[in-house]
């Protein structure tokens, strides 16, 4: 037989498991490997993905469209696209992400 202290710790658990239940939207698309950075000036780079915090942020803060890039025998396969104000991460204004495709 439970205690009422027993069923209190359970409901908790259960309260706190639904709290991290809410997953941020990653920006990066599954299976990119490189990025594309188009400036408006059409200036462009290009670099791996797992430099992108560095690369892409201060204090080389250039806006434009990143294009997610995925490497393949010939080149690149073009992913996705997001619109790219010089900050990374991208600021989550609502759930939806950026899409430019």
């Amino acid at each position: 037989m439970m205690t009422a202290t027993a069923i209190e710790c359970i409901e908790k658990r259960q309260n706190n498991s639904q709290l991290h239940k809410v997953k941020k939207i990653n920006p990066i698309p599954r299976g990119a490997t490189h990025v594309k950075l188009t400036c408006p000036d059409s200036k462009e780079a290009v670099s791996e993905v797992k430099d992108i915090g560095w690369v892409f942020s201060y204090p080389y803060q250039c806006p434009g469209t990143l294009t997610f890039l995925k490497k393949i025998r010939g080149g690149f396969k073009e992913l996705e696209s997001i619109d790219f104000d010089g900050v990374w991460p991208p600021k989550e204004e609502d759930d939806a992400p950026r899409l430019v495709t």
